[in-house]
């Protein structure tokens, strides 16, 4: 694949994992945070600077009917489904190696 798909998917497989493991530990996702080299840093920068930018006081309402809206269509975990990512990346990796990534 394309080396910048790549990075992509890679970086959005990052922000999942390290939303997760923030939500379980923060010490330990800081100190991961802080080996990533400055580039990848500021990337994500940019991205929360996107995000940031467009979030809105109706942002909380329309999450909250997308969560509804993914449990009525079999998601029963809602929004909350989109974390579930990181575990089948770990179930993968282990299956079948990392270089398969």
């Amino acid at each position: 694949p394309d080396p910048l798909f790549r990075y992509s998917v890679y970086l959005e497989l990052f922000r999942y994992a390290q939303s997760e493991l923030y939500r379980l530990d923060s010490t330990r996702a800081l100190a991961v945070y802080k080996t990533i080299p400055s580039p990848i840093k500021a990337d994500l920068q940019v991205i929360r600077n996107f995000y940031k930018a467009y979030r809105t006081p109706v942002e909380r309402i329309i999450m909250k009917g997308y969560d509804y809206f993914l449990q009525a269509n079999d998601q029963p975990q809602g929004t909350r489904s989109y974390h579930q990512v990181v575990g089948w990346v770990i179930v993968y990796t282990r299956k079948q190696g990392i270089k398969a990534l």
